[in-house]
């Protein structure tokens, strides 16, 4: 198969050899002789392989092999180093420089010849990017301008990665990636989307005050990308998101995050007032801003994994109850109106003896997300066990806590079980509400919170029970 090959090489001798015994074999052939005569020729001639020394004058072949892979549009080339026999390499260095293939230049040139040869038998490819137009239009000229072009990229992406310190504070994250890029870059607004199949996150920044809804915006966004992952919730953080604005981001410039050749979100820049620019930086960053999504992404998935119930995607157990325990430790220091409610599953047993268990964790999974969709923002929900739901309520009175508590009941008595779940079946659900007061012990929140669901249950079912009423209040 024919192969475009650029030769790299100071030496006349080597470089018309091997272009000419590379020609009589079909393939088309160009050559540098020096490192950033070869640089310059790789973004005009765009090889598929590059052939160069190693011992070369201004810059030697594992310094060119590095700026090259820095560059997207070279990522899959292939590049073989040719070493004279006296040549020493590190081997440290030499694996990790991007160099495919090392050959020893020899006597035998047959032998060197038939190595090349079988490696061109593998494939390899140049991908065209914007980035190729401002090098071909300003080619390198000396040695400090690709130091300098090195530097400023080294610099950027040692940013970039500085951020994983803070991957426990997602939205600082994001705010300060979107800090950084305003300082080099000038656009207006700043959106961020990641994905992953338990969650999709979407962060907007802007400078001016704009406003965006968010729906608008996770619709624009999520479309812009070739193989989405589709979450199973969406989460949004930033300074953007206002429910009433129904105005579309306009003039978007965007990116995919790729991670190992997947999607795995969505950069985007509203106005930008360079677009060419932005190609060319963008594409500097993009293998690094890769890294750190993806470890974002991992670590959020495992936090999840640790603090989320896997069928009703509520709290744990564990993870509520630490909820709670930050609300009595703020009790502790300023005074502020915190209710909890208790609730469980009528007659579950009887669900699980007659339709299966199979039955009962489709009950379970939409009864969490009954409850989660009847929270406000600020409120806390989480499987406490089996067929119970503890919900923490911060600055909620018990009069308020009832109200949302009826809204859950009112919300699973009128739920569509035969729909979702092939049955027909009627499933209710009670609960017990309690206020806590500083100085309560999780013990004992937990304890009253039950003794009001008990009374509700004793009291007929399908209704809630508020500590110090005596008035049931059922649907």
């Amino acid at each position: 198969m024919q192969k475009k090959i650029l030769i790299v090489d100071d030496s006349k001798v080597w470089r018309e050899f091997l272009k000419d015994s590379l020609e009589n074999k079909g393939h088309i052939v160009e050559v540098a002789n020096d490192g950033i005569e070869g640089i310059n020729k790789a973004f005009d001639f765009l090889p598929e392989v590059i052939i160069t020394d190693y011992v070369m004058p201004k810059m030697n072949g594992i310094q060119l092999c590095r700026f090259i892979r820095s560059y997207n549009t070279f990522k899959s080339a292939g590049v073989i180093l040719l070493t004279a026999s006296e040549d020493t390499l590190n081997s440290f260095w030499s694996l990790r420089s991007g160099v495919d293939l090392f050959i020893k230049k020899s006597s035998d040139n047959k032998k060197m010849l038939n190595e090349i040869l079988n490696f061109l038998e593998n494939n390899f490819n140049v991908e065209w990017s914007r980035e190729l137009y401002k090098y071909r239009k300003e080619p390198f000229g000396e040695l400090v301008d690709i130091l300098e072009e090195t530097l400023k990229f080294e610099i950027i992406n040692k940013e970039i990665l500085k951020l994983s310190n803070y991957i426990n504070d997602d939205e600082y994250m994001m705010r300060r990636i979107f800090m950084i890029l305003k300082e080099l870059i000038d656009f207006e607004n700043f959106y961020l989307m990641i994905l992953t199949s338990s969650s999709g996150r979407i962060y907007a920044f802007s400078s001016n005050n704009s406003k965006i809804n968010q729906k608008i915006l996770k619709n624009k966004l999520f479309y812009l990308l070739q193989k989405p992952i589709t979450p199973s919730e969406w989460v949004y953080k930033g300074n953007m998101f206002e429910e009433k604005i129904l105005r579309e981001p306009a003039n978007l410039v965007s990116f995919p995050i790729v991670h190992e050749s997947n999607e795995i979100g969505l950069i985007s820049f509203e106005n930008p007032k360079q677009k060419n620019e932005l190609y060319d930086f963008y594409g500097s960053i993009a293998e690094n801003l890769g890294i750190l999504i993806y470890s974002i992404n991992t670590f959020i998935e495992y936090k999840m994994a640790s603090e989320i119930d896997s069928l009703t995607k509520l709290y744990n157990k564990k993870k509520i109850l630490s909820k709670l325990s930050e609300y009595i430790h703020l009790l502790k220091r300023e005074y502020i109106e915190l209710s909890v409610a208790m609730f469980d599953i009528d007659d579950f047993k009887k669900i699980n003896d007659t339709h299966g268990h199979l039955i009962g964790d489709l009950v379970l999974k939409n009864i969490g997300k009954i409850i989660k969709n009847s929270l406000r923002e600020s409120d806390f929900a989480g499987r406490y066990g089996g067929e119970e739901f503890f919900i923490l309520l911060p600055y909620t009175n018990v009069e308020l806590a009832g109200n949302i508590s009826q809204r859950i009941l009112k919300n699973i008595e009128s739920f569509d079980w035969e729909k979702e779940i092939n049955k027909k079946i009627n499933i209710t659900i009670s609960g017990g509400i309690s206020s806590v007061k500083k100085g309560d012990l999780i013990t004992t929140i937990i304890e009253t919170a039950d003794k009001n669901l008990y009374k509700a249950k004793r009291a007929g079912k399908n209704r809630i029970f508020i500590e110090g009423i005596e008035k049931q209040k059922s649907c």
